[in-house]
């Protein structure tokens, strides 16, 4: 059976991806020092990374967006 499927998945720009490094750090220091906050920062940094796409589906005509997240696809 062939695969019929067209996947677009838009790139993290640059900038983004910089501010998820630097929220994480800054989280896992905190975290380090003692203070819970950065828990928060830790949590808010992976939203950084995420990564927007669509799929179009030949085979079954369907179309679906998604969201990846670390090699995990989460879509409607």
């Amino acid at each position: 059976m062939k695969n019929n499927k067209i996947v677009f998945k838009r790139k993290v720009p640059i900038m983004r991806y910089i501010f998820g490094v630097a929220f994480f750090f800054m989280g896992v220091s905190w975290l380090i020092s003692g203070n819970l906050f950065g828990l928060i920062f830790c949590g808010m940094s992976i939203f950084f990374f995420n990564i927007d796409g669509s799929e179009i589906d030949l085979d079954i005509q369907k179309y679906r967006t998604f969201i990846e997240l670390f090699g995990l696809r989460f879509g409607t």
